[in-house]
């Protein structure tokens, strides 16, 4: 019997990759999201720190208290535009999300697929060795019974006939 061959199997390997690279991206956008609350974290961290030391100072001139009114906004403001980003990389992780379910169920069909046709291909092979090995059964059977009831063969180099005295 033929091995076992799976005519689709290079667009199965090739979905494979497709949910590798999938998959990837989305770890990319774990990352970039990671990053983004890193810089919140530590833009909050700054904003309390400015907040602190104006309670913490005794006498503040005009200049350093508009210096901190200024950061202070600065800091509403980045916040803003930092929660956007997060906002816009999670609508982001979402879409990839759903292309990483769409290749994976791609790449599981067809790996469903070849476990089928491997399942049948296998069945198959059972089935033609069950059938050689009776077959051969039977081709020793029939031999081995020819032999038993046929007159034996006196030859040359055999025991020389029994005589009747």
């Amino acid at each position: 019997m033929k091995r076992f061959h799976f005519p689709p199997e290079r667009i199965r390997q090739w979905r494979e990759k497709q949910v590798a690279i999938e998959e990837i991206a989305l770890e990319r956008l774990f990352s970039e999201r990671s990053l983004l609350e890193h810089r919140l974290a530590l833009l909050e961290k700054e904003g309390q720190e400015s907040a602190s030391l104006v309670t913490t100072q005794h006498a503040m001139d005009y200049f350093e208290l508009q210096a901190m009114d200024s950061f202070r906004r600065h800091v509403l403001a980045q916040r803003t535009v930092i929660r956007g980003l997060m906002a816009e990389c999670d609508t982001r992780i979402e879409q990839q999300r759903a292309k990483v379910t769409e290749a994976r169920r791609k790449a599981e069909l067809l790996n469903k697929l070849k476990d089928r046709k491997w399942k049948a291909w296998n069945a198959e092979l059972a089935k033609e060795i069950e059938n050689q090995a009776g077959e051969i059964f039977l081709a020793k059977w029939s031999a081995e019974r020819r032999r038993a009831l046929s007159p034996p063969v006196r030859g040359a180099d055999g025991p020389p006939p029994p005589t009747a005295h």
